[in-house]
């Protein structure tokens, strides 16, 4: 077992699930920062790379962080396309400005990106 910032991992990097709302206050503002990077870069592709319109994200982060619990799915996926677009995408930032868009490193950013994707892609076994 790895113990990162976001809890420990196991040998296949799959993370312990623990509530979103226990992340630390960093991890936190930096998932709420993703949210907010994209409210404000929105343009007509979003839409496809969220499968979420503007106003979800804006609903998600008026409710902050009570959304991680009442409406986990919907955070997360918006988180996770949020994070990918901003790392990997054609919108991506450059590796050594991310902290200054969401305040966390690049290198972070990508393991809050792999603690967050079993929630949704659940491992096969």
């Amino acid at each position: 077992m790895v113990n990162s910032r976001l809890g420990n991992l196991g040998a296949d990097g799959q993370g312990v699930t623990i509530p979103l709302p226990n992340l630390s206050a960093t991890d936190q503002d930096a998932l709420r920062r993703t949210l907010n990077y994209w409210i404000n870069h929105w343009d007509w592709e979003c839409p496809t790379l969220f499968g979420l319109e503007r106003s979800d994200l804006q609903a998600l982060v008026s409710t902050w962080p009570q959304c991680l619990v009442l409406q986990e799915k919907t955070a997360v996926l918006a988180i996770i396309s949020g994070l990918r677009e901003i790392l990997y995408g054609s919108s991506a930032v450059k590796i050594e400005l991310v902290d200054q868009f969401i305040g966390i490193s690049y290198s972070e950013a990508c393991q809050s990106l792999n603690f967050l994707l079993p929630r949704i892609h659940p491992a096969r076994g």
